[in-house]
Protein backbone atom coordinates (compact mmCIF):
# COMPACT_ATOMS: atom_id res chain seq x y z
CA UNK A 1 0.00 0.00 0.00
CA UNK A 2 1.21 3.25 -0.77
CA UNK A 3 0.22 7.00 1.23
CA UNK A 4 0.81 10.58 0.29
CA UNK A 5 0.87 12.50 3.26
CA UNK A 6 -0.82 9.39 5.17
CA UNK A 7 -3.47 8.91 2.62
CA UNK A 8 -4.06 6.26 0.42
CA UNK A 9 -2.91 6.50 -3.45
CA UNK A 10 -4.89 5.96 -6.39
CA UNK A 11 -3.35 3.17 -8.54
CA UNK A 12 -2.17 2.78 -12.09
CA UNK A 13 -4.40 2.32 -14.81
CA UNK A 14 -2.46 -0.61 -16.51
CA UNK A 15 -3.42 -4.24 -14.84
CA UNK A 16 -0.10 -7.08 -14.76
CA UNK A 17 -1.84 -9.18 -17.35
CA UNK A 18 1.82 -10.91 -17.92
CA UNK A 19 1.73 -14.57 -16.74
CA UNK A 20 4.15 -13.56 -14.31
CA UNK A 21 4.14 -13.07 -10.26
CA UNK A 22 1.41 -9.96 -9.69
CA UNK A 23 -0.58 -10.84 -12.30
CA UNK A 24 -4.32 -9.40 -12.09
CA UNK A 25 -2.75 -6.78 -9.76
CA UNK A 26 -1.89 -3.11 -10.83
CA UNK A 27 0.54 -1.09 -8.75
CA UNK A 28 1.17 2.31 -7.91
CA UNK A 29 3.32 4.65 -9.94
CA UNK A 30 5.83 6.28 -7.81
CA UNK A 31 6.96 7.99 -11.38
CA UNK A 32 3.84 10.27 -10.64
CA UNK A 33 5.53 12.19 -7.34
CA UNK A 34 8.42 14.21 -8.63
CA UNK A 35 11.19 13.82 -6.18
CA UNK A 36 11.87 17.09 -5.23
CA UNK A 37 8.91 17.35 -3.64
CA UNK A 38 9.72 14.66 -1.23
CA UNK A 39 10.42 15.41 2.65
CA UNK A 40 10.15 11.85 3.67
CA UNK A 41 9.46 8.02 3.11
CA UNK A 42 8.66 6.11 5.74
CA UNK A 43 8.18 2.27 5.00
CA UNK A 44 6.18 0.09 7.37
CA UNK A 45 7.90 -3.49 6.89
CA UNK A 46 5.15 -5.31 8.80
CA UNK A 47 1.92 -5.93 7.55
CA UNK A 48 -1.15 -3.52 8.20
CA UNK A 49 -3.89 -5.24 6.46
CA UNK A 50 -6.36 -5.12 9.99
CA UNK A 51 -5.67 -0.93 9.55
CA UNK A 52 -5.99 -0.09 5.80
CA UNK A 53 -7.47 -3.76 3.95
CA UNK A 54 -5.91 -6.11 2.49
CA UNK A 55 -3.61 -4.64 -0.40
CA UNK A 56 -1.10 -3.17 2.88
CA UNK A 57 -0.75 -6.91 3.96
CA UNK A 58 3.28 -6.76 2.84
CA UNK A 59 3.56 -3.40 4.12
CA UNK A 60 2.90 0.20 3.78
CA UNK A 61 4.84 3.27 2.41
CA UNK A 62 3.89 6.82 3.46
CA UNK A 63 5.37 9.34 1.00
CA UNK A 64 5.53 12.74 2.99
CA UNK A 65 5.52 16.32 0.82
CA UNK A 66 7.34 18.67 1.01
CA UNK A 67 6.25 21.60 3.57
CA UNK A 68 8.00 24.80 3.48
CA UNK A 69 6.93 28.55 3.13
CA UNK A 70 10.07 29.49 2.08
CA UNK A 71 13.54 28.48 0.51
CA UNK A 72 13.54 26.43 -2.87
CA UNK A 73 16.35 24.55 -4.60
CA UNK A 74 17.00 23.53 -8.25
CA UNK A 75 18.77 20.16 -9.53
CA UNK A 76 19.84 19.49 -12.98
CA UNK A 77 21.61 15.56 -13.83
CA UNK A 78 22.46 13.75 -17.13
CA UNK A 79 23.82 10.29 -17.93
CA UNK A 80 24.16 7.94 -20.26
CA UNK A 81 25.19 4.39 -21.24
CA UNK A 82 28.40 3.27 -22.47
CA UNK A 83 28.43 -0.76 -22.85
CA UNK A 84 30.44 -3.10 -25.17
CA UNK A 85 29.18 -6.71 -25.52
CA UNK A 86 29.47 -9.85 -27.54
CA UNK A 87 26.42 -10.78 -29.67
CA UNK A 88 26.67 -14.55 -31.03
CA UNK A 89 25.31 -14.95 -35.03
CA UNK A 90 23.53 -17.21 -36.59
CA UNK A 91 25.39 -18.44 -40.22
CA UNK A 92 24.10 -16.81 -43.30
CA UNK A 93 21.93 -19.35 -45.05
CA UNK A 94 23.77 -20.20 -48.00
CA UNK A 95 20.95 -19.43 -50.71
CA UNK A 96 21.95 -16.04 -50.02
CA UNK A 97 25.88 -16.23 -51.34
CA UNK A 98 26.58 -13.83 -48.81
CA UNK A 99 30.45 -13.80 -46.89
CA UNK A 100 30.23 -15.96 -43.73
CA UNK A 101 29.78 -14.08 -40.47
CA UNK A 102 31.78 -14.48 -37.59
CA UNK A 103 30.55 -16.63 -34.43
CA UNK A 104 30.06 -13.69 -32.29
CA UNK A 105 30.39 -9.91 -33.24
CA UNK A 106 31.66 -7.54 -30.76
CA UNK A 107 29.20 -4.07 -30.32
CA UNK A 108 29.69 -0.71 -29.07
CA UNK A 109 26.66 1.40 -27.72
CA UNK A 110 26.21 4.42 -26.48
CA UNK A 111 22.64 5.48 -25.84
CA UNK A 112 20.11 5.83 -23.23
CA UNK A 113 20.91 9.71 -22.39
CA UNK A 114 18.84 10.44 -19.45
CA UNK A 115 18.34 14.35 -18.78
CA UNK A 116 16.79 15.28 -15.62
CA UNK A 117 16.06 19.05 -14.20
CA UNK A 118 14.05 19.56 -10.98
CA UNK A 119 13.10 21.81 -8.46
CA UNK A 120 10.69 23.43 -5.36
CA UNK A 121 10.01 26.06 -3.80
CA UNK A 122 8.51 27.45 -0.69
CA UNK A 123 6.16 30.39 -0.06
CA UNK A 124 4.22 31.58 3.16
CA UNK A 125 0.17 31.11 2.27
CA UNK A 126 -1.73 34.29 3.06
CA UNK A 127 0.93 34.88 6.31
CA UNK A 128 3.60 33.55 7.89
CA UNK A 129 1.49 30.24 9.37
CA UNK A 130 0.57 28.92 6.34
CA UNK A 131 2.84 27.29 3.45
CA UNK A 132 3.13 26.63 -0.24
CA UNK A 133 5.71 24.77 -1.55
CA UNK A 134 5.66 23.71 -5.70
CA UNK A 135 7.76 21.31 -6.89
CA UNK A 136 8.49 20.32 -10.59
CA UNK A 137 10.52 18.20 -12.40
CA UNK A 138 11.33 17.38 -16.10
CA UNK A 139 12.90 14.24 -17.67
CA UNK A 140 13.53 13.17 -21.25
CA UNK A 141 14.84 9.81 -21.93
CA UNK A 142 16.59 8.21 -25.14
CA UNK A 143 16.39 4.82 -26.06
CA UNK A 144 18.30 1.57 -25.27
CA UNK A 145 19.11 -0.62 -27.75
CA UNK A 146 20.77 -4.43 -27.49
CA UNK A 147 19.32 -6.94 -29.64
CA UNK A 148 20.82 -9.26 -31.97
CA UNK A 149 22.42 -9.92 -35.72
CA UNK A 150 19.85 -10.79 -37.78
CA UNK A 151 21.26 -13.29 -40.29
CA UNK A 152 17.60 -14.13 -42.01
CA UNK A 153 16.59 -13.65 -46.04
CA UNK A 154 14.69 -10.12 -45.68
CA UNK A 155 13.47 -10.39 -49.13
CA UNK A 156 11.71 -12.61 -51.39
CA UNK A 157 14.38 -14.00 -53.53
CA UNK A 158 14.47 -12.80 -57.09
CA UNK A 159 12.80 -15.37 -59.54
CA UNK A 160 15.38 -15.09 -62.60
CA UNK A 161 17.92 -17.75 -62.43
CA UNK A 162 20.96 -15.26 -63.42
CA UNK A 163 19.89 -13.20 -60.20
CA UNK A 164 18.43 -15.83 -57.36
CA UNK A 165 19.35 -13.80 -54.40
CA UNK A 166 17.92 -10.26 -53.82
CA UNK A 167 21.25 -7.79 -54.38
CA UNK A 168 19.82 -5.73 -51.37
CA UNK A 169 20.81 -8.90 -48.66
CA UNK A 170 24.29 -7.38 -49.44
CA UNK A 171 23.23 -3.83 -47.78
CA UNK A 172 20.41 -4.87 -45.16
CA UNK A 173 20.17 -3.06 -41.97
CA UNK A 174 20.66 -6.29 -39.83
CA UNK A 175 20.61 -4.24 -36.39
CA UNK A 176 17.06 -4.39 -36.78
CA UNK A 177 15.74 -5.30 -33.20
CA UNK A 178 14.65 -2.93 -30.14
CA UNK A 179 15.28 -4.34 -26.86
CA UNK A 180 15.80 -1.72 -24.15
CA UNK A 181 14.60 0.83 -22.23
CA UNK A 182 12.09 3.38 -24.38
CA UNK A 183 11.68 6.56 -25.17
CA UNK A 184 10.23 8.57 -23.15
CA UNK A 185 9.46 12.77 -22.10
CA UNK A 186 7.48 13.52 -18.65
CA UNK A 187 6.76 16.46 -17.02
CA UNK A 188 5.72 16.78 -13.11
CA UNK A 189 4.13 19.08 -11.27
CA UNK A 190 2.94 19.61 -7.41
CA UNK A 191 1.79 21.44 -4.71
CA UNK A 192 1.61 21.06 -0.97
CA UNK A 193 0.15 23.20 1.12
CA UNK A 194 -0.77 23.95 4.86
CA UNK A 195 -2.55 26.60 6.87
CA UNK A 196 -2.56 26.78 10.58
CA UNK A 197 -6.10 28.70 11.53
CA UNK A 198 -5.60 28.44 15.06
CA UNK A 199 -7.20 26.77 17.83
CA UNK A 200 -5.74 23.56 17.14
CA UNK A 201 -6.91 23.61 13.33
CA UNK A 202 -4.99 23.14 10.69
CA UNK A 203 -6.00 23.03 6.88
CA UNK A 204 -3.94 20.97 4.74
CA UNK A 205 -4.03 19.96 0.84
CA UNK A 206 -2.45 18.51 -1.95
CA UNK A 207 -2.72 18.23 -5.71
CA UNK A 208 -0.70 16.80 -8.54
CA UNK A 209 -0.23 16.19 -12.10
CA UNK A 210 2.08 14.55 -14.71
CA UNK A 211 2.26 13.96 -18.66
CA UNK A 212 4.66 11.43 -19.73
CA UNK A 213 5.20 9.99 -23.48
CA UNK A 214 6.91 7.03 -24.34
CA UNK A 215 7.72 4.99 -27.40
CA UNK A 216 9.07 1.62 -27.17
CA UNK A 217 9.55 -1.17 -30.28
CA UNK A 218 7.87 -4.12 -31.20
CA UNK A 219 9.60 -7.20 -33.09
CA UNK A 220 10.51 -6.29 -36.49
CA UNK A 221 8.60 -7.22 -39.57
CA UNK A 222 11.40 -8.01 -42.80
CA UNK A 223 10.46 -6.98 -45.87
CA UNK A 224 9.37 -10.89 -46.83
CA UNK A 225 7.12 -11.21 -44.04
CA UNK A 226 3.61 -12.05 -44.61
CA UNK A 227 2.69 -9.06 -41.83
CA UNK A 228 3.94 -6.45 -44.62
CA UNK A 229 2.50 -4.38 -47.18
CA UNK A 230 5.87 -3.85 -49.51
CA UNK A 231 4.65 -1.43 -51.36
CA UNK A 232 4.36 1.15 -47.53
CA UNK A 233 7.51 -0.80 -46.00
CA UNK A 234 9.35 -1.65 -49.14
CA UNK A 235 12.34 -2.80 -46.47
CA UNK A 236 10.30 -3.96 -43.50
CA UNK A 237 9.46 -2.03 -40.56
CA UNK A 238 9.71 -2.18 -36.50
CA UNK A 239 6.02 -1.52 -34.98
CA UNK A 240 5.99 1.27 -32.49
CA UNK A 241 3.64 1.17 -29.64
CA UNK A 242 3.12 5.36 -28.06
CA UNK A 243 1.44 5.34 -24.81
CA UNK A 244 0.78 8.75 -23.40
CA UNK A 245 0.35 8.51 -19.23
CA UNK A 246 -1.59 11.21 -17.78
CA UNK A 247 -2.34 11.05 -13.86
CA UNK A 248 -4.13 13.47 -11.55
CA UNK A 249 -4.33 13.79 -7.49
CA UNK A 250 -5.46 15.43 -5.11
CA UNK A 251 -6.50 15.54 -1.92
CA UNK A 252 -7.60 18.17 1.42
CA UNK A 253 -8.50 18.07 4.68
CA UNK A 254 -8.65 19.60 7.89
CA UNK A 255 -7.01 18.54 11.46
CA UNK A 256 -8.60 20.09 14.69
CA UNK A 257 -8.75 18.87 18.26
CA UNK A 258 -12.36 17.79 19.99
CA UNK A 259 -12.77 16.94 23.84
CA UNK A 260 -9.12 15.88 23.92
CA UNK A 261 -8.79 14.01 20.61
CA UNK A 262 -7.04 14.55 17.79
CA UNK A 263 -9.58 14.44 14.63
CA UNK A 264 -8.21 14.64 10.98
CA UNK A 265 -10.81 14.57 8.19
CA UNK A 266 -10.19 14.19 4.69
CA UNK A 267 -10.94 14.27 1.38
CA UNK A 268 -8.46 12.24 -1.76
CA UNK A 269 -8.87 12.06 -5.43
CA UNK A 270 -7.06 10.45 -8.09
CA UNK A 271 -7.38 9.58 -11.60
CA UNK A 272 -5.13 7.66 -14.04
CA UNK A 273 -5.22 7.55 -17.99
CA UNK A 274 -3.35 5.55 -20.27
CA UNK A 275 -3.96 6.05 -24.30
CA UNK A 276 -2.25 3.96 -27.01
CA UNK A 277 -0.89 5.03 -30.50
CA UNK A 278 0.84 2.53 -32.45
CA UNK A 279 2.96 4.52 -35.13
CA UNK A 280 4.76 3.06 -37.69
CA UNK A 281 2.50 0.04 -38.65
CA UNK A 282 0.37 -1.06 -40.77
CA UNK A 283 -3.14 -3.29 -40.93
CA UNK A 284 -2.05 -6.16 -43.25
CA UNK A 285 -6.32 -6.83 -43.46
CA UNK A 286 -6.88 -3.68 -45.34
CA UNK A 287 -3.99 -3.51 -47.98
CA UNK A 288 -1.78 -0.97 -49.58
CA UNK A 289 -4.33 1.60 -48.66
CA UNK A 290 -3.58 0.71 -44.70
CA UNK A 291 -2.65 4.27 -42.44
CA UNK A 292 0.68 4.07 -40.51
CA UNK A 293 -0.84 5.32 -37.36
CA UNK A 294 -3.44 4.34 -35.20
CA UNK A 295 -5.06 5.50 -32.06
CA UNK A 296 -5.64 1.95 -30.41
CA UNK A 297 -8.08 2.72 -27.43
CA UNK A 298 -7.12 2.61 -23.68
CA UNK A 299 -7.91 2.61 -19.75
CA UNK A 300 -8.28 4.44 -16.88
CA UNK A 301 -8.13 4.29 -13.50
CA UNK A 302 -10.45 6.55 -10.52
CA UNK A 303 -10.68 6.43 -6.68
CA UNK A 304 -12.35 8.88 -4.38
CA UNK A 305 -11.73 8.25 -0.69
CA UNK A 306 -12.96 10.28 2.61
CA UNK A 307 -11.77 9.68 5.77
CA UNK A 308 -12.92 10.60 9.25
CA UNK A 309 -10.20 9.78 12.39
CA UNK A 310 -9.45 10.57 15.51
CA UNK A 311 -6.93 9.57 17.87
CA UNK A 312 -6.69 9.80 21.87
CA UNK A 313 -4.00 8.79 24.30
CA UNK A 314 -4.65 7.79 27.76
CA UNK A 315 -2.59 7.87 30.67
CA UNK A 316 -3.22 4.31 32.43
CA UNK A 317 0.22 3.67 34.12
CA UNK A 318 2.05 1.97 31.97
CA UNK A 319 5.31 2.87 30.63
CA UNK A 320 4.15 5.18 27.79
CA UNK A 321 -0.01 6.55 27.14
CA UNK A 322 -2.64 4.25 25.93
CA UNK A 323 -3.15 5.08 22.20
CA UNK A 324 -6.72 4.31 21.29
CA UNK A 325 -7.67 4.83 17.46
CA UNK A 326 -10.70 4.77 15.62
CA UNK A 327 -12.09 6.00 12.36
CA UNK A 328 -14.11 5.18 9.16
CA UNK A 329 -13.47 5.11 5.56
CA UNK A 330 -15.18 5.65 2.26
CA UNK A 331 -13.73 4.09 -0.81
CA UNK A 332 -15.50 4.70 -4.76
CA UNK A 333 -13.09 2.84 -7.44
CA UNK A 334 -13.86 3.69 -11.55
CA UNK A 335 -12.36 1.47 -14.01
CA UNK A 336 -12.81 1.88 -17.67
CA UNK A 337 -11.44 0.70 -21.12
CA UNK A 338 -12.12 2.72 -24.15
CA UNK A 339 -12.02 1.22 -27.75
CA UNK A 340 -9.77 2.31 -30.56
CA UNK A 341 -10.35 3.75 -34.09
CA UNK A 342 -12.25 1.01 -36.09
CA UNK A 343 -9.08 0.59 -38.51
CA UNK A 344 -6.58 -0.38 -35.45
CA UNK A 345 -8.86 -3.36 -34.90
CA UNK A 346 -10.68 -4.93 -37.99
CA UNK A 347 -10.31 -7.28 -40.56
CA UNK A 348 -10.21 -5.66 -43.79
CA UNK A 349 -10.70 -8.81 -45.83
CA UNK A 350 -7.80 -8.54 -48.01
CA UNK A 351 -6.31 -12.20 -48.59
CA UNK A 352 -2.53 -12.96 -49.04
CA UNK A 353 -2.43 -14.48 -52.43
CA UNK A 354 -2.56 -18.43 -52.95
CA UNK A 355 1.29 -19.74 -53.16
CA UNK A 356 2.56 -16.73 -51.85
CA UNK A 357 4.68 -16.55 -48.52
CA UNK A 358 3.11 -18.54 -46.22
CA UNK A 359 -0.38 -19.41 -47.96
CA UNK A 360 1.39 -22.65 -49.43
CA UNK A 361 0.14 -26.42 -49.03
CA UNK A 362 3.20 -27.07 -46.97
CA UNK A 363 2.79 -23.64 -44.96
CA UNK A 364 -0.56 -24.13 -44.06
CA UNK A 365 -2.02 -27.80 -44.17
CA UNK A 366 -3.96 -29.64 -47.11
CA UNK A 367 -7.23 -28.41 -45.36
CA UNK A 368 -6.65 -24.68 -45.33
CA UNK A 369 -4.91 -24.30 -48.47
CA UNK A 370 -8.16 -26.05 -50.01
CA UNK A 371 -9.82 -23.51 -48.54
CA UNK A 372 -7.71 -20.50 -49.20
CA UNK A 373 -7.77 -21.87 -52.96
CA UNK A 374 -11.76 -21.10 -53.00
CA UNK A 375 -11.40 -18.13 -50.98
CA UNK A 376 -9.11 -16.42 -53.36
CA UNK A 377 -6.00 -16.71 -50.70
CA UNK A 378 -5.24 -16.76 -47.16
CA UNK A 379 -7.08 -14.65 -44.26
CA UNK A 380 -4.53 -12.39 -42.58
CA UNK A 381 -4.49 -10.89 -38.75
CA UNK A 382 -6.92 -8.17 -38.10
CA UNK A 383 -5.48 -4.93 -36.54
CA UNK A 384 -2.71 -3.10 -36.26
CA UNK A 385 0.47 -4.94 -36.46
CA UNK A 386 1.74 -5.50 -32.61
CA UNK A 387 -0.84 -3.94 -30.66
CA UNK A 388 -4.37 -4.27 -32.23
CA UNK A 389 -6.78 -1.72 -30.95
CA UNK A 390 -9.21 -2.56 -28.36
CA UNK A 391 -12.86 -3.58 -29.71
CA UNK A 392 -16.34 -1.97 -29.07
CA UNK A 393 -17.01 -5.50 -27.43
CA UNK A 394 -13.69 -4.87 -24.78
CA UNK A 395 -15.38 -1.57 -23.76
CA UNK A 396 -15.81 -1.09 -19.89
CA UNK A 397 -17.22 1.49 -17.65
CA UNK A 398 -17.56 0.07 -14.05
CA UNK A 399 -17.32 0.75 -10.40
CA UNK A 400 -17.81 -0.42 -7.12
Amino acid sequence: LVLVNSKRRHAASLVNVNGSIGRGSSSVDMNTIPTAGVAAVEVLRDGASAQYGSDAIAGVINVRLREANSGGNITASYGQRETSYDVPTNPFPASLGLPAVPATLSRDRSDGRVSTVSGWIGLPLFTEQGFLTLSAEYKTQDHTERGGYDTRPQYTPATTPASPTDPREATAHRWNAWSGEPDMDQYTVMANAGYDVGEGAELYGWAGYQNREAVSGGFFRRANDDRNIRSIYPDGFLPLINPTVTDYSGGGGVRFTLADWDMDTSLVYGKNKMEFDIINTLNRSIGPTSKKEFDAGGFEYSQVVYNFSGVKQYDVGFATPLNVAAGLEWRREFYGIFAGEPDSYRNGGVLLPVNTGGCTLAGVGAVAFAAAQIAGGCATPSGAQVFPGFRPSNAVNTDR
